[in-house]
């Protein structure tokens, strides 16, 4: 189970760690290890999607996306 869930994760998080990176190397974030905060946003994100969407007869897909939105800027930039 948990190399299922490695494999369907970790290209995900290998993307978002790499984008990270990029904005350490322009001096846009700094800090921060990419590959460990890409793993714990989007590990924060897929709880919060359980926790909010599944099972909800009414979603708010929209107000759930603005609260990461505003977590992952905050998280990597300082803002938000």
């Amino acid at each position: 189970m948990r190399r299922a869930w490695r494999e369907f994760l970790d290209p995900v998080i290998e993307a978002h760690a790499a984008k990270i990176a990029e904005e350490v190397e322009r001096g846009r974030i700094r800090g921060i290890d990419p590959e460990r905060t890409a793993r714990a946003l989007i590990g924060m994100n897929v709880q919060y999607f359980f926790d909010e969407l599944v099972d909800n007869p009414s979603p708010d897909v929209e107000t759930t996306a603005d609260a990461l939105l505003v977590i992952w800027q905050r998280a990597l930039y300082g803002r938000g």
